[in-house]
């Protein structure tokens, strides 16, 4: 059952990273919040508000069995609506609870690559660089 309510602008939101590749901190690799190629329009996060930090690496523990969590990128859903806002306003979180309760997507991201890179870059320079 999916839930697709949307986020508050007061939420925190994580992006795990497992890639070795991709970690950097200062800034964020874009990479980080490029869509997965079967989910083109859509970035996986998840919803951290009022989590300990404990608990926010025990949710990005529990996703991947293959890979373990190397780092994560937090942001505000504040900051993805500015970046909506600057861009015509299309990209919106919304929490559906699949596969953890606090699982959410940033949804409609723009399908063409240049622009989807483009949103994937203003992601990476709002968010917060956490290393496990």
């Amino acid at each position: 059952m999916t839930l697709d309510y949307p986020a508050s602008d007061a939420d925190k939101i994580a992006r795990y990273i497992f890639e070795r590749d991709w970690l950097r901190s200062n800034p964020i690799k874009h990479n980080v919040f490029m869509p997965n190629s079967k989910y083109p329009n859509e970035i996986s996060v998840f919803l951290v508000t009022e989590c300990s930090e404990e608990s926010i690496w025990d949710i990005g523990s529990g996703i991947r069995t293959d890979k373990e969590v190397l780092a994560r990128a937090d942001l505000k859903v504040a900051e993805v609506q500015k970046i909506a806002n600057g861009m015509g306003g299309f990209l919106q979180v919304l929490v559906d609870g699949v596969g953890h309760p606090k699982h959410a997507n940033i949804k409609a991201v723009p399908s063409e690559k240049s622009l989807m890179r483009v949103v994937a870059t203003e992601l990476a320079e709002k968010a917060h660089f956490v290393k496990k």
